[in-house]
Formats: C-alpha cells, structure tokens, sequence
C-alpha cells in the first residue's frame, strides 16, 4: 500500500514523496487542512531532470512537530504561501530529447492508433494493465524479468544499443 504526498516550505518549492505501509493507510482526515509535518528519512531520488521521494522504514513523520523550523512553515502558509505559485522538484512524466513531456493516460486501443501513426516526436503515455501470464521460462531455462543492458548510444542513432550484457558488463555488439 501506497500513497504519494506533496510537500512545501517557505521557499516556495514542492516535493512530492512516497509512504508505505501502515504510513500510506493513515486517515485521509490527518492529511485535511494542509498540516504542518517534519519527515526524516526520505530517500530522494533524481531521474530525468525530477526528483521524487520515498520515506524509508526507519524514517518518521510527524503532525505537527513543537521546533522553530515548522512554525516558520505554518506562519508562512497562513500568510499567503497557500495560494503562492510553488516550484515542483517532482516531475511527471519524462524527459525526451532535451525537453520535459508530460505522459497521459490513454486506454490500449488508443495506444494501437498511436502507434500506427508517425509522427516526429514520440508520444509518450501511461498504462495501468493487470498482466494475465509473465512467462518466466522459455524452452525449460529460467528467463529473468530484467536483464542488464548496454547503453551505449550509437554512431547515427538517438537510442541506446540495449542489448543484453554478459556477466562481466561486456557488450558483444557495441564492444
């Protein structure tokens, strides 16, 4: 169980995290009216020019913490800084060719159109499936879900080899 929050400070800059377990089950009702919280132990993570966060087992998050920095953040809040344009440190979405695309969500069958038409900039979408059968096996040898792979970009192209890398790292196609 999960559930993304979104936090901010004085300075106008907003971070959105996750919380896991027994945290992410909470009472929608201890989130109502935009409480003031210090979090300690969120793993901050950067990816395609974002960052995101994500609240490890041994952090805490408290409602309402008695120190100077979270009054500071409640004077401002009342002051003016709920209705302040705040800065994202999170990103939906990812980058693509220099530039931040936002995904949106669209049903498999739009996905087929999509795809049957060129266009020049990659469309980029999400996809919440259920998956009916992941085939772990393939002629009796066991075939991981993932697999290590070069991203090496080559000469002429705009994508990474992505082929798979032996144990050692190496790159039969690229090296």
């Amino acid at each position: 169980v999960k559930r993304n929050i979104t936090i901010a400070d004085q300075t106008a800059t907003s971070l959105t995290f996750t919380l896991w377990g027994d945290r992410a089950k909470q009472e929608d009702s201890v989130f109502e009216g935009n409480p003031v919280v210090g979090v300690k132990g969120v793993v901050i993570k950067e990816w395609n020019g974002g960052r995101s966060g994500s609240l490890s087992e041994g952090g805490a998050l408290v409602f309402a913490p008695s120190i100077p920095e979270a009054e500071k953040v409640s004077q401002w809040w009342s002051q003016g800084g709920s209705t302040q344009s705040l800065t994202a440190l999170s990103m939906d979405g990812v980058a693509v060719g220099g530039s931040r695309r936002v995904s949106r969500a669209i049903d498999l069958t739009d996905m087929r159109l999509l795809s049957d038409q060129v266009l020049e900039q990659p469309e980029i979408c999400s996809v919440t499936c259920r998956l009916a059968l992941v085939q772990l096996q393939k002629k009796g040898e066991v075939q991981p879900l993932y697999y290590n792979a070069c991203q090496e970009v080559r000469e002429g192209k705009s994508l990474p080899c992505n082929r798979r890398l032996d144990s050692g790292g190496f790159c039969a196609s690229c090296n």
